[in-house]
């Protein structure tokens, strides 16, 4: 009872997030099955990691190599496509799922740092952004990475962090590093960032108390 309960709290205390996260699922996965049902030019990266992929499963990747990503977003696409049937759809659906967990666990991130309030402000500048948006629906091998980023930046944003925190943190950018290696580059600005904006929030707030104490 008692965890139903705290169950219900936690969804309760996170509606808004949960609604926006689920409002961005549907648009993006509307808009790319039923107006972006086609490749095009911005799915390229998508058509050059699918191909790429196959040729690795099918054990003559001996020469296959890809700029700046790593093996595991092209194999994963392959596999992907080897159960649906169709290059495209595979491609599209991790791009979906990607910039939905950007969205909702950039509400999280910004939740350890800030006030709810403020995280629900910043949760909206991430859902409204175009190029979040467009990536979501495109078949590409960006988003991913940024996904994991984002996700391993919550563990090592926690009030209270923990060794295991650490080490999901850094299993989770392993991950993504094996995908495409600048999330490393994408984590560590990042988290600099939200440093950065902590110690200016904090001078924000006491910076008033800190003049009459001295006064």
């Amino acid at each position: 009872m008692s965890l139903t309960h705290n169950r219900y709290e936690v969804l309760k205390s996170n509606k808004y997030p949960i609604l926006i996260t689920i409002g961005f699922f549907l648009v993006t996965t509307y808009v790319s099955f039923f107006h972006h049902d086609f490749w095009t030019i911005f799915d390229q990266d998508g058509l050059i990691y699918l191909s790429g992929g196959q040729q690795i499963i099918a054990g003559v990747g001996e020469n296959v190599s890809f700029p700046n990503a790593g093996p595991a977003g092209p194999v994963l696409f392959a596999l992907l496509e080897s159960v649906l049937k169709d290059g495209l759809i595979a491609t599209k659906i991790v791009s979906i799922l990607s910039g939905t967990g950007i969205v909702f666990f950039s509400y999280m991130v910004f939740k350890n740092i800030f006030s709810s309030k403020i995280a629900l402000v910043g949760q909206l500048f991430i859902a409204f952004n175009p190029w979040i948006g467009i990536l979501s629906i495109s078949s590409v091998n960006d988003l991913f990475p940024i996904f994991m980023s984002i996700f391993s930046l919550y563990f090592i944003t926690k009030k209270d962090i923990k060794l295991t925190d650490i080490i999901f943190s850094g299993a989770i950018l392993g991950i993504g590093f094996m995908f495409f290696g600048h999330c490393v580059y994408i984590c560590g600005a990042s988290d600099l960032q939200f440093c950065a904006l902590d110690v200016l929030s904090k001078v924000i707030v006491q910076g008033p108390q800190l003049v009459v104490s001295i006064g």
